[in-house]
C-alpha cells in the first residue's frame, strides 16, 4: 500500500490532468474547490508531492471567513514562490520560477464542511526551451543577418542548428510566414538538431527575402528563431531614355532622362556619344522605387547631327551587365559656309588670262534652298558670255583680268537662317599699265629742269622703268641716270603706282 493509499486516497481512481510550464516561469496547478452542495463550504485545501505524507502548501479557512485563509508554504519546497489562487475558476496553485526540481506529480486535498474530501492529481512537466540557434552557410560560415551577395541562378545553402531544449525541438524553415518542406529537424546528439535548407537557381525574386529558422518545444512560449536575408548582384533589367525627341534645335536647351530600372545594390550610368564619353551638359542623378533617374542637361551643336547618343546603365559590380538606349540626333541649325580657291589653284600664282574657281564648302541641316555669290560686297550673277559660270556651290571665273581682283564670298540660307562665309582675296598679277591714258602737255624753258610723272599700276610692284625721247622722226633712249623712281604718296589703290621724274640734260637733250 502507497502513502496516498494509507491517506484514503486512491491514484488509481483519480484522473491525472496534465501540466507543462516553462523553466524559470510561472506553472498554474489546477484544483476545483468548488463544494457540490451549495450550503457547503471549503474546510482546507492541502497540496502534497508524490506519494509524500507532509503538505508542502495548506489554504486553511477552519473557522474564520474565506477571505481570511490562512496560508502556508513549504520553505524546503516552494516557499514564497507559491501563492494558492481562488479568484478563479478553478483555483490554482501558481507557484513561479519553476525549476527542473519542481517537475512531477501533485495531490490537492480539498475538505468540505460536509462533503466528502475531494482529490486532484496534477503532472507537472518542465520545459527546457532551445538556448541557442546558429545558421551556417555552405561553406560552414556562421551567418549573421544576410547571406550572399548571391547572383542569379545561384543555390541557397543554410544549416540551422539548434542547442539545447527537452524534449528535443521541432526546427522548420520559413519564407516570410510560409513554412517550408525542409523536414522537422534531425537530432544529432548531445541535446542538438540540425535542419538543412536547400534552394536551387534562385531568380532575382529572391533578393531580400528574409528565411527563419524556428525551433519550438512548446506552446506556452514563442518559437527561438533566427532570420537571414538574402543578398544579391543583379543586373540592370531595363534601360529608357525618355522624352525622345525627332528634331532638336541647335543652340536651344533640352533635357534628356535616362531611366535605369534592376541594378542592385549599385547602378552606373554613362552617357556617350558615337561610342565615346558625352562630355557636354549638366548631370544629375536621382532615385526611388528601385530606379536611378539620370538627367543630362545640354546645348545640341551643329556637330551633333547624326551622331549617336546613348545611355548605358550597368552594375559597376558585375562585368557584362551594361543593357543601353539610343538615339539617333537629328540637329537642325543655320549653314556653315566656308570658301575657298580651288583645291588646284595656287593663289600667289593667278595671272590675268587664267580661269579660277571658287568652292562653297556648306554643311547645314535642312538642306540649303539658296546660294548667293558677292566681289566686294556685289552680287555676282552667272553670265556665260563673259565667262562668269555659277554650278551649284562652286563659282568660275574664265580668262580673268584685274577687274576680277577683290574680296570674294558666298552665303547660304536654309529654314533657320543665313549665313555667309568669311571672304577671300582674289590676286591677280599683271603687267603695268598706266594709270590714265589721257595725254599730258608740259611746258618748259630752255635748259629748264623739268619733272615729268610716269603713274602705272602692277602686280607684283617691282618694275623697271625705261625712258625713250622722240621727236621730227628720231628716237632717242633716256640714260637711267636722268630719272629716278619714287613710290606716289598720292596714290592710296591697292595696287603699286610708281612715279618716274625725268630732267633735262644739255649734254644729250640739247635739242628739246
Amino acid at each position: 500500500m502507497d502513502v496516498f493509499e494509507f491517506l484514503g486516497f486512491d491514484s488509481r481512481t483519480v484522473s491525472t490532468v496534465a501540466v507543462e510550464a516553462v523553466l524559470g516561469r510561472t506553472a498554474s496547478l489546477p484544483c476545483d474547490i468548488e463544494p457540490e452542495a451549495k450550503d457547503d463550504r471549503v474546510y482546507m485545501v492541502l497540496w502534497f508531492r508524490e506519494s509524500a505524507g507532509k503538505p508542502l502548501y495548506s489554504f486553511d479557512v477552519r473557522g474564520r471567513p474565506f477571505e481570511k485563509a490562512l496560508y502556508w508554504s513549504d520553505t524546503n519546497s516552494f516557499g514564497p514562490r507559491a501563492y494558492f489562487v481562488t479568484g478563479q475558476q478553478p483555483a490554482k496553485l501558481s507557484v513561479d520560477n519553476i525549476q527542473l526540481d519542481d517537475e512531477g506529480v501533485y495531490r490537492c486535498r480539498v475538505d468540505f464542511q460536509n462533503s466528502p474530501t475531494r482529490n486532484h492529481r496534477i503532472n507537472l512537466t518542465v520545459i527546457v526551451p532551445p538556448h541557442q540557434i546558429l545558421v551556417y552557410d555552405a561553406s560552414g560560415r556562421d551567418v549573421a543577418g544576410a547571406v550572399g551577395p548571391l547572383l542569379e541562378g545561384d543555390n541557397i545553402v543554410l544549416t540551422c542548428e539548434v542547442r539545447g531544449g527537452r524534449p528535443e525541438p521541432t526546427v522548420t524553415w520559413l519564407n516570410g510566414t510560409r513554412t517550408l518542406e525542409a523536414g522537422s529537424g534531425v537530432s544529432m546528439g548531445r541535446h542538438v538538431t540540425v535542419n538543412r535548407l536547400e534552394v536551387a537557381q534562385i531568380s532575382r525574386s529572391a533578393l531580400n527575402n528574409t528565411y527563419r529558422c524556428q525551433a519550438s518545444n512548446t506552446k506556452l512560449v514563442a518559437p527561438v528563431e533566427r532570420s537571414i536575408r538574402i543578398e544579391m548582384l543583379l543586373k540592370p533589367t531595363s534601360v529608357n531614355l525618355t522624352n525622345k525627341l525627332k528634331v532638336f534645335a541647335s543652340n536651344t536647351q533640352y533635357n534628356l532622362t535616362c531611366i535605369v530600372a534592376g541594378s542592385v545594390p549599385d547602378t552606373e550610368i554613362k552617357w556617350t556619344q558615337n561610342n565615346r564619353p558625352f562630355k557636354r551638359g549638366l548631370l544629375s542623378t536621382s532615385q526611388g522605387n528601385g530606379r536611378v533617374i539620370s538627367t543630362l542637361t545640354f546645348y545640341p551643336q551643329p556637330e551633333d547631327d547624326g551622331t549617336m547618343l546613348k545611355c548605358e546603365g550597368s552594375n559597376p559590380r558585375l562585368q557584362n551587365s551594361a543593357i543601353e538606349d539610343s538615339l539617333m540626333m537629328n540637329v537642325i541649325y543655320p549653314p556653315q559656309v566656308t570658301l575657298s580657291l580651288g583645291s588646284t589653284l595656287r593663289p600667289d600664282d593667278i595671272k590675268e588670262g587664267d580661269d579660277v574657281y571658287f568652292e562653297c564648302h556648306i554643311k547645314s541641316n535642312p538642306k540649303e534652298h539658296r546660294i548667293m555669290w558677292s566681289h566686294d560686297g556685289q552680287p555676282v550673277t552667272q553670265n556665260v558670255s563673259w565667262g562668269i559660270i555659277i554650278s551649284t556651290r562652286s563659282l568660275v571665273l574664265q580668262r580673268v583680268g584685274r577687274v576680277h581682283s577683290g574680296f570674294y564670298a558666298c552665303s547660304a540660307a536654309n529654314d533657320r537662317g543665313e549665313t555667309q562665309s568669311a571672304p577671300v582675296n582674289l590676286r591677280i598679277r599683271y603687267a603695268p599699265v598706266c594709270s590714265s591714258s589721257t595725254i599730258t602737255v608740259i611746258g618748259a624753258s630752255l635748259e629748264e629742269a623739268v619733272p615729268i610723272p610716269c603713274r602705272v599700276n602692277s602686280d607684283p610692284p617691282e618694275i623697271d622703268f625705261e625712258w625713250t625721247f622722240s621727236s621730227s622722226g628720231e628716237h632717242f633712249e633716256v640714260p637711267s641716270g636722268h630719272y629716278a623712281t619714287i613710290q606716289d604718296p598720292t596714290m592710296t589703290t591697292t595696287s603699286d603706282v610708281r612715279r618716274t621724274v625725268v630732267e633735262s640734260n644739255e649734254t644729250h637733250f640739247e635739242s628739246y
